[in-house]
């Protein structure tokens, strides 16, 4: 009866992953958001991600500068200015960017979504 028990248990865990990598591939392919939230279920927005995922012509720019262009280009991303050094979670999400800046308040690493 365990046996059966944790067989199950892992059936719906490779299940879970298999329809969460599914979802990501459709994602991909369609460009558009993807969601997956703590009770292993998932989400495809209907809303398409931005086509531009990075900005670097606004390297050596002030932080104001590029956080207005990229709000301004993609207000429904969450735009973040933080210090070069800064520690950051290393999840993936598609509706933020991060803009590190140095002392001087200038981009001194790509901008990138993520």
């Amino acid at each position: 009866m365990l046996k059966m028990m944790a067989r199950r248990t892992l059936l719906s865990s490779v299940t879970t992953a298999l329809l969460a990598l599914l979802a990501l591939n459709m994602a991909s392919a369609s460009k558009r958001r993807i969601h997956v939230s703590e009770d292993s279920g998932f989400e495809l927005d209907t809303e398409e991600a931005p086509s531009r995922t990075t900005w670097h012509h606004l390297l050596g720019a002030s932080a104001a500068v590029a956080k207005e262009e990229i709000e301004t280009e993609y207000p429904d991303l969450k735009v973040f200015v933080l210090p070069k050094d800064a520690m950051v979670t290393a999840d993936y999400r598609t509706d933020r960017v991060r803009i590190f800046v140095d002392e001087n308040q200038v981009v001194v690493k790509e901008p990138s979504i993520g």
